[in-house]
């Protein structure tokens, strides 16, 4: 899949930093049960410069299931912007 000629025409915003690359879900088992929590190294790079105020965007690869919800809240709660194309697997790891 082509990721730059998914953008739609009239999507033209103006990005500071663009980090491409993984975000997943931890999977973290404890003695009280187990957690997840949205991850994976640049998803993480990306969340900090948003919360850091940086207009920054992800192109990455996930699902429009519930752990692909879970990660794009998390990175939505930061101002980082989901870029086209990142929508494009059946599942999210």
């Amino acid at each position: 899949m082509d990721y730059l000629t998914t953008a739609r025409q009239d999507a033209h915003q103006t990005l500071d930093v663009m980090v491409v690359g993984e975000a997943l879900i931890d999977v973290v088992t404890t003695s009280h049960g187990r957690v997840e929590h949205p991850g994976g190294s640049p998803a993480n790079v990306a969340y900090g410069l948003g919360r850091l105020g940086v207009t920054t965007g992800l192109l990455t690869a996930i699902a429009p299931d519930a752990r692909g919800i879970s990660i794009e809240d998390h990175l939505r709660s930061a101002g980082v912007i989901l870029l086209p194309g990142s929508k494009s697997l059946t599942r999210t790891a």
